[in-house]
């Protein structure tokens, strides 16, 4: 099975170029590669990058190590000595500049703190030291991975994956006491670089490793060009099969052929090695390519051929305590590989799937919880591209939804799949639809475009409302438009799976375009329980919807996508509605207050959709929670603390401040604060006061708050500045509260203080507005440095106090009715608003005072899109100082969800009243 159509690797050629002649040490082997190597350097000095910064380092370190190599330990012409002496240093020159930039705590490339350390050293020994700001990084991973790697695990009669990747070890090891490793079928695992390294570093020639490699740069032509992996049988046929035998899938030109053959060559593989296969024969089993010829097995024996799948091999081999392993010794965990295996199980039979259920719901989970707090772009071990992960996933939950609405998996818990999966379908589908371009593409790339179809496709197996149905069916046809216009024009590769460098699987790439141009969606019949899931939407959501649709920001959003949106927002407004995260004693159900929590889900999806879906599950889920416990304590202090006496208001005012105080100085002290943990109640001692003894259970409740603010994870992962100035936001939020409770009960606006003063303060900071932002800056940063200097401080700042003062007066505008007849001061309360000293009562009144209100609200409205001229200015300036590009994208999603904020309110007034007795202006 000598099949393999990865594309050419210049990594691998390098150490093809380093082997001399068995019995003419100063002659190459493969002189061809050689001289490819040298044709290849472009005019930087570097080597090519095919898809990452990486890519190209570690293709670099090769190609100066195999250059420099020849030149010190072969005989060279004068002229040659030249050509290589200039290309080294171009080369370094070149390096250099990348390694300046290199990020080596965000990679996922196969071995890569073993092969660039590797290739670093010996480079040295040939005099050529390189210097970057990652270095001790890379020096502490080298350190963690070789910990736990023993000589043993290589010379030992078991293959391990370090064997793969066996030129880390130049130096470390005794080439020689892996020959048993090496075969004419595979090589050294199937390794072309770690074949060379084997055959140049062992002592005594082994023809059977220069047959492998002659064979494998046969393969490819003789030109120089060998992959990363050869021959990769096992690995492409299956995933290429397994895939076009889907159920959205219809090929005529498979349907009519016989693949008995196929089959049983599969069948044969499997019943040889245990029914456990990597991605060649003889190579170590992985979970993934087992999951995949299984997979790929069941489907066949589905249309009536004579195949047999046995997965109790794969789940004894690979399960682990949360997930499964892609290989029994690996450390991290693998998306796409749970994806296989889940999906093998899920699609065995029914006894099988039954026994396997725990199995079932231990990847469900892992799955869901990945989604659920983990990076926007699903990350994944195998594949770079994020929509790759995401047609796996709708796949295999897809197909978990089919199974147990037809009664199967009734023993997993049925939040699985009456919450848990259609809330993150949803989100993957808004995702996918976010990354589209105009031109129906994902990335111009025409095999992540396939991927985006095939994931769409299964996605419209489930019972949508029918104008998601025709959005969903338009989409894709935009796509497939793409495909069959630029597939025959393209030719740029799209390197997308990774290995040692990321690379391009030629069949693959034409499986999957073949498959996206012939979907086709099949006709199920669900219950009733999963259409009302994905399709209900109700009255009030109804409302809601017609309200969103005409607001500004949302103009270009279409109206099918609204109603994706919605259906996603159901699951988190239950999950807020229940108030599993309440700081309160009690919960207000009233459907008042439940309409207000749909709209803060709403808006948050809303926002983060218009970004592309820049934020991830985990930070909109946190944002939703801290607005939930924000909107709690607006209604606490507008109820319980606005009701107190003078003497407690006072007492209180000052506990407040005496905690944030408290809290400021601790983190001066470098620490956390010693403080109360979520839910404790450790008060102030009020010296026996009857009057004040009551203010115990208003003090519990308020430190809940403050806990949550300052000890979440990411606070206290943030430096101890951006923590000091998160207690003055939280500080300047609750005694903000407390001066809007006492402005509510002065008798005449005479004795108020100049608008501008009290909308840039008290109005600004009793929105939440600077602390949400405080907080949200403390999700989304890399530990703070995003904003580590003084202007990026500074501008920050501004942004949000900006931001503060617009949404106040949108919400000023939008509630002068409600806060005119609850008492609430309201900005045009202000005389700066007022015509002829008449008050807000008076101006609501007759005709002529009517038209003075209106006019009120013009001003009012000026100066809100005067703030946010000077927000957008702050941003611009935050924009040229920010350390993190995606950062920016971050705050752009918050800046949008408070204008929505904004926007409704001068829609309509959604608002909870509170009925309390103030005086009239």
């Amino acid at each position: 099975m000598d099949f393999g159509s990865f594309s050419p690797s210049l990594y691998d050629t390098a150490w093809l170029a380093m082997i001399t002649m068995e019995d003419e040490p100063t002659a190459r082997l493969f002189p061809q590669c050689l001289g490819l190597l040298l044709q290849s350097q472009q005019p930087d000095g570097t080597w090519p990058s095919y898809a990452s910064l990486t890519d190209g380092i570690l293709v670099s370190l090769a190609a100066l190590l195999s250059i420099a190599t020849v030149r010190a330990r072969s005989s060279v012409s004068a002229g040659e000595d030249l050509t290589y002496t200039r290309c080294i240093e171009r080369g370094v020159v070149g390096l250099n500049k990348l390694l300046q930039s290199w990020d080596v705590g965000k990679l996922v490339h196969v071995g890569f703190e073993l092969l660039t350390t590797s290739l670093m050293r010996q480079l040295e020994e040939l005099s050529i030291a390189l210097a970057f700001p990652g270095q001790a990084n890379l020096t502490r991973l080298h350190f963690e991975k070789m910990r736990n790697v023993s000589p043993e695990l290589l010379y030992g009669p078991n293959q391990t994956t370090l064997l793969h990747s066996v030129e880390a070890f130049v130096g470390v090891i005794e080439f020689e006491k892996i020959r048993h490793h090496c075969s004419a079928a595979s090589g050294i695992f199937g390794s072309p670089a770690a074949t060379a390294a084997y055959l140049i570093h062992s002592p005594e020639w082994d023809h059977e490793a220069e047959r492998y490699l002659r064979k494998t740069v046969a393969a490819y032509g003789d030109t120089g060009e060998v992959p990363s992996a050869f021959p990769t049988p096992l690995f492409e046929m299956s995933w290429a099969f397994s895939s076009m035998l889907s159920p959205i899938i219809n090929m005529p030109s498979l349907s009519g052929t016989d693949l008995s053959g196929i089959g049983l060559l599969f069948q044969k593989v499997l019943d040889q090695q245990g029914s456990l296969v990597g991605f060649a024969p003889g190579i170590l089993e992985d979970a993934d390519d087992t999951a995949r010829c299984l997979i790929m097995l069941m489907r066949l024996r589905r249309l009536g051929y004579e195949v047999t799948a046995n997965v109790a091999p794969l789940v004894e081999k690979f399960e682990a305590d949360t997930c499964f392993k892609t290989y029994e010794l690996e450390s991290a965990l693998s998306f796409s590989a749970n994806c296989n295996v889940v999906l093998a199980l899920l699609e065995a039979e029914d006894d099988a799937t039954r026994k396997y259920a725990p199995q079932i719901e231990k990847a469900l989970t892992t799955l869901l919880d990945t989604l659920g707090s983990g990076s926007r772009d699903i990350a994944d071990k195998w594949n770079v591209s994020s929509e790759y992960s995401a047609m796996l996933f709708i796949e295999v939950m897809v197909v978990a939804l089919e199974l147990h609405d037809t009664g199967h998996l009734r023993t997993l818990p049925q939040a699985i799949f009456a919450y848990r999966i259609p809330r993150t379908i949803c989100r993957i589908v808004s995702q996918l639809l976010a990354g589209q371009k105009s031109d129906g593409s994902w990335n111009q790339s025409l095999e992540v475009t396939s991927y985006g179809v095939l994931g769409l496709s299964h996605a419209l197996r489930l019972p949508w409302a029918s104008s998601i149905c025709a959005y969903l069916s338009g989409q894709i046809a935009k796509a497939t438009g793409f495909l069959e216009t630029a597939y025959p024009k393209t030719k740029n590769r799209d390197y997308l799976w990774i290995e040692k460098t990321t690379y391009q699987s030629s069949l693959l790439r034409m499986a999957y375009c073949s498959m996206a141009l012939h979907t086709t969606t099949t006709t199920k019949k669900w219950t009733k329980l999963l259409i009302e899931t994905f399709s209900y939407i109700s009255s009030q959501t109804s409302g809601m919807k017609k309200l969103f649709a005409n607001l500004p920001l949302l103009a270009e959003v279409p109206e099918p996508l609204l109603d994706l949106i919605l259906v996603e927002a159901k699951y988190h407004t239950c999950d807020l509605a229940a108030g599993t995260h309440s700081i309160l004693a009690t919960t207000d159900s009233s459907a008042k207050k439940t309409k207000y929590v749909g709209y803060v889900s709403v808006i948050w999806l809303l926002g983060n959709q218009i970004n592309n879906q820049s934020l991830s599950a985990g930070v909109v889920s946190e944002m939703l929670r801290c607005s939930q416990l924000t909107y709690q304590m607006d209604y606490y202090m507008e109820t319980t603390i606005a009701g107190l006496s003078r003497e407690q208001a006072a007492f209180l005012g000052s506990w407040i401040q005496g905690e944030c105080d408290a809290m400021k100085a601790a983190v001066c002290r470098n620490g956390i604060g010693e403080g109360v943990r979520y839910g404790e109640a450790s008060v102030t001692d009020v010296n026996g006061d009857d009057h004040l003894s009551t203010m115990i259970p208003v003090q519990t409740t308020l430190r809940k708050f403050m806990h949550y603010m300052m000890h979440h994870p990411s606070v206290l992962r943030s430096p101890p500045l951006i923590r000091h100035h998160l207690a003055t936001d939280l500080s300047a939020y609750l005694l903000a509260h407390m001066r809007q409770n006492s402005d509510n009960t002065r008798t005449s606006f005479w004795s108020l203080p100049s608008y501008f003063s009290w909308a840039r303060s008290t109005g600004a900071d009793h929105t939440s507005c600077p602390l949400a932002f405080r907080f949200f800056t403390c999700l989304i940063s890399n530990s703070g440095r995003d904003f580590a200097t003084a202007q990026a401080q500074y501008y920050a700042s501004s942004v949000a106090h900006h931001l503060a003062t617009m949404c106040r007066q949108y919400n000023d505008y939008g509630s002068i009715a409600r806060d005119a007849e609850e008492r609430n001061l309201n900005s045009v309360d202000f005389p700066e608003f007022r015509a002829a000293g008449c008050s807000t009562v008076e101006m609501n009144g007759d005709q002529a005072n009517g038209e003075a209100m209106e006019e009120a609200k013009r001003k009012l409205m000026a100066l809100a899109e005067f703030e946010r001229k000077l927000m957008k200015l702050s941003f611009k300036a935050l924009q040229e100082v920010a350390a993190s590009r995606e950062v920016m994208e971050h705050i752009k999603v918050l800046i949008d969800v408070t204008d929505l904020f904004g926007q409704l309110y001068v829609a309509k007034d959604v608002g909870i009243p509170f009925k309390n007795s103030k005086p009239n202006y």
